[in-house]
């Protein structure tokens, strides 16, 4: 209270201090007054939402960098994943193309061999075929030449040969002559 009473009687004389003198020191002495009544109803109101929104802010930007962080490592692995399955897919396909190169290059020679066999067969029917036939003419050439023999044999002797022993004997003989 000897503030106040000092202030008051400083206020009353002249040339002394006066608070309530706008020019004076008095400005200053009410603006820090009021300021330090002001500072803890401004504390509460005004900076507690605003430190509790920063540390809002804070938390949310470290739980974002965190997910970004497992996303990241979550893409990594997942990345790996792939890799590692396109890796065993790859050698899969190899090992299928492989197989299916050793299975076409064994069906083609299974065809291959069928197809000579099938060649060969029919050389051997050919050939058959071929000699049946060369014994048909040949059969067919000695009986004309018996027949032929034995025409001439008969315009020769003037007797006909066509019959019996005399046959077998030429027919014996163009063996012989072909044997040789």
């Amino acid at each position: 209270m000897a503030f106040v009473s000092a202030a008051f009687l400083a206020v009353s004389g002249e040339g002394g201090f006066n608070p309530l003198d706008p020019d004076g020191w008095g400005n200053l002495v009410w603006t820090l007054v009021i300021f330090g009544l002001s500072l803890p109803l401004i504390l509460k109101i005004v900076f507690k939402p605003i430190v509790a929104a920063l540390a809002d802010r804070d938390t949310a930007a470290n739980t974002a960098v965190t997910e970004a962080k497992a996303a990241r490592d979550g893409a990594e692995s997942a990345r790996d994943e792939l890799e590692k399955r396109l890796a065993e897919a790859s050698e899969e396909v190899t090992a299928m193309l492989s197989q299916a190169r050793a299975d076409a290059e064994a069906r083609s020679r299974t065809i291959l061999a069928e197809a000579e066999e099938r060649a060969a067969g029919q050389i051997d029917r050919a050939q058959a075929e071929i000699s049946a036939a060369k014994e048909q003419a040949m059969a067919e050439i000695r009986a004309e030449v018996v027949d032929l023999a034995l025409g001439a044999a008969g315009a020769v002797v003037g007797r006909s040969f066509a019959e019996g022993d005399d046959r077998r004997l030429v027919e014996d003989l163009v063996r012989q002559v072909e044997a040789n």
